[in-house]
């Protein structure tokens, strides 16, 4: 009987690595090329953590780090030396993440902690103004904060749908803040977390969302259309910011399934979600290296043209024609500066 069920698991094993390199095989360069571990036995890494250079006397800003992707990329920074500042949204999960990067990359690691709230422009803008002050200079900005597909449509506390809010405006509006310490630098890097999911929108993408009544309409909200439309928001804020900054390098990542706190919305149980991930998704580290490698291409020497579309793990993809679209990451980026000024001045 247990040589039957041996003989029968290891069947079942062979069939999935079967199917995963012909779908692998299927979706090489295709929207979905890494998204998950199973699509990607068929083609290396385009980066490692040994690529990684020394970071040392070079400030990183990464937000939404106390879990899962963020959480990879400082660690992968800290372990190189950088000094690294996070956000999370409150005093446990600021000590946690700091106990857990003085873990990974030693008690000496130069990392600290801020508390960012995006839900509240207001108290984005109090918290950008202080990390301003503390980060002088800023070498380079991870904007991965986000939340994910909630079943029903939720309002910030600035009254906008939570996910553009949270993926994009308020994130937009730390980095108006941190600008100037973006520009001190002398290489400034920015990369925004993006996600496969931009390429579901549909034709309101094109700039019906742009219209505040239409983003808050809960009678058409989808959750999935409303996720892809934030996700798009940080690939075009990421172009529109390399066209309007020149000296800053800004790209756009796909990370693909990470191991973290994303499907809170999913319906599962936390045991089974964890479970679901352990199997199906990135570990956070190796996640971390799509973030890693557009981060440090000047420290290696690299040819940085700004604007690229990165996938798991680490290498250049094509985004969707909308997210190319130069009109678009202009309305969006003008669209953005309204919102904000209306409600908390410049």
């Amino acid at each position: 009987e247990d040589r039957r069920m041996g003989l029968f698991g290891s069947l079942i094993g062979v069939v999935v690595v079967i199917l995963a390199v012909g779908f692998g095989w299927l979706q090489a360069g295709g929207i979905a090329d890494g998204t998950l571990p199973l699509f990607h036995l068929i083609e290396g890494h385009g980066f490692a953590l040994s690529d990684m250079p020394d970071l040392k006397g070079k400030t990183v800003l990464v937000t939404g780090a106390s879990s899962g992707l963020g959480l990879g990329v400082a660690r992968g920074l800290a372990l190189k030396g950088a000094t690294v500042m996070v956000t999370a949204r409150d005093d446990a999960k600021c000590s946690a993440t700091l106990a857990n990067l003085r873990a990974h990359a030693g008690d000496a690691a130069d990392v600290s902690c801020s508390i960012v709230e995006l839900l509240s422009l207001e108290k984005t803008k109090k918290s950008a103004i202080e990390l301003a002050k503390k980060l002088p200079t800023l070498d380079m900005l991870v904007l991965n904060a986000g939340i994910m597909a909630p079943p029903s449509l939720l309002l910030s506390d600035d009254g906008l749908e939570q996910q553009f809010q949270v993926n994009h405006l308020s994130q937009f509006l730390l980095f108006q803040h941190l600008l100037p310490s973006l520009l001190r630098s002398a290489a400034p890097r920015v990369v925004t977390v993006s996600s496969i999911a931009h390429f579901f929108c549909t034709d309101r993408c094109d700039g019906d969302f742009l219209d505040e009544a239409t983003l808050n309409d809960a009678a058409k909200y989808d959750k999935t259309e409303y996720y892809a439309w934030s996700k798009l928001c940080n690939i075009l804020m990421a172009r529109e910011l390399s066209k309007r900054h020149p000296d800053i390098v800004a790209h756009a990542i796909h990370p693909g399934g990470v191991h973290g706190n994303l499907l809170r919305y999913s319906g599962m149980s936390d045991s089974w979600a964890d479970k679901f991930q352990s199997f199906m998704y990135w570990d956070i580290d190796t996640a971390a290296l799509t973030v890693l490698r557009p981060l440090v291409q000047a420290e290696l020497g690299e040819k940085a043209r700004p604007g690229r579309y990165f996938v798991p793990i680490a290498r250049e993809r094509k985004s969707s024609a909308r997210a190319e679209s130069e009109e678009l990451a202009r309305r969006l980026w003008e669209a953005s500066e309204s919102l904000v000024k209306a409600r908390v001045g410049k």
